[in-house]
């Protein structure tokens, strides 16, 4: 919405630059408005960042649930053939929250049991625990804690990308609003088109309802009077406070 009333305001604008010069609205000013229309649209939206952020979330949610199985069928499974579940040995290894564990826990239960396993090495080899196990737990906690990083870089870009656009946004709208007012006022009871053009929400009557205003009110001029709750009996009274009697 605001790059299009801001594309459709500045058409106006353009044609009454040598009118707008006067109030600073120079031809500088106006192509900067513009390129700064240009430069906000081209900013990726939070529907962007979000789906970005979730893309990243699920690779790394992908990497480690591959990991945690590696861990439980090819490691932990030999653990439990040579010592059982109810062991000292296999409670060691810390895996019994490895499901529900937190990012930094889940890493560092990792590197645990790849040090544990390649310290019972010689009695797991006989339960076919390879190094070819060990090299692969590495790599595997090694891609899962690169994912993480990307996943928390994601994190960080769409809070940066959500603050960048409202700043963009925020400093469009302030020049965008200041020229709707100046250009209204500038055409105010002159050209009701060249007025619209500086309306900012043009289909909403509420726009029409800011005809009032000071000054004296021509032959055959309507005005439109902005209000609410009226009933059958309700009814308008107007004054004349100018210096033209009425009649």
């Amino acid at each position: 919405m605001l790059v299009a009333v801001t594309q459709r305001m500045l058409i106006g604008a353009f044609r009454d630059v040598a009118k707008l010069t006067d109030y600073s609205f120079t031809q500088a000013k106006l192509e900067a408005m513009d390129a700064a229309k240009i430069a906000f649209a081209r900013l990726p939206n939070d529907l962007e960042l979000s789906a970005m952020l979730g893309e990243k979330t699920q690779e790394k949610k992908a990497k480690r649930k591959e990991t945690t199985e590696y861990v439980m069928i090819e490691i932990m499974q030999r653990v439990q053939l040579k010592y059982t579940v109810d062991s000292k040995v296999y409670r060691h290894f810390g895996v019994r929250d490895i499901y529900n564990e937190w990012d930094a826990d889940f890493f560092i239960l990792l590197h645990r049991v790849h040090r544990l396993a390649t310290n019972l090495f010689a009695s797991l080899e006989e339960y076919g625990l390879t190094t070819a196990h060990l090299e692969a737990l590495a790599t595997l906690a090694d891609e899962y804690l690169a994912a993480w990083k990307v996943q928390d870089q994601a994190i960080d870009d769409r809070e940066t990308g959500v603050e960048t656009r409202i700043t963009a946004g925020n400093d469009l709208y302030n020049d965008v609003s200041r020229l709707s007012e100046l250009g209204k006022r500038l055409w105010w009871d002159k050209s009701e088109s060249h007025y619209n053009d500086y309306v900012m929400y043009p289909n909403k009557t509420a726009a029409k309802e800011k005809q009032m205003g000071d000054g004296d009110v021509p032959e055959n001029k309507v005005l439109n009077i902005p209000a609410t709750a009226m009933t059958a009996d309700s009814a308008i009274a107007g004054t004349n406070e100018g210096s033209v009697p009425s009649e």
